[in-house]
């Protein structure tokens, strides 16, 4: 994890423990929406734009895209992700 965010801003770097915290309370059954995350951004105080932190977040394998679940990406109004247990502990 430490080698893909090595070519980001060091804040960022420093900030992201606290804003997979903000995401995992944010999220339900391990399952968060693109406008939660952009809400643990804000509460993260992280100026990233939310689409290339998703982007990082999905090549680190922290998140990834809950496809089969197209009533929830209605429901939802944004992609719908799946945070990686394993991150959560």
């Amino acid at each position: 994890m430490t080698e893909l965010f090595s070519d980001i801003d060091e804040t960022l770097r420093h900030r992201m423990p606290d804003l997979l915290k903000k995401m995992a309370g944010l999220a339900h059954f391990n399952v968060i929406n693109a406008f939660q995350i952009r809400r643990a951004c804000a509460r993260a105080n992280v100026k990233q734009s939310v689409d290339t932190l998703i982007v990082l977040l999905k090549a680190g394998g922290v998140i990834s895209p809950k496809l089969r679940a197209l009533s929830d990406v209605a429901k939802a109004g944004s992609p719908v992700y799946e945070i990686n247990p394993c991150v959560l502990v």
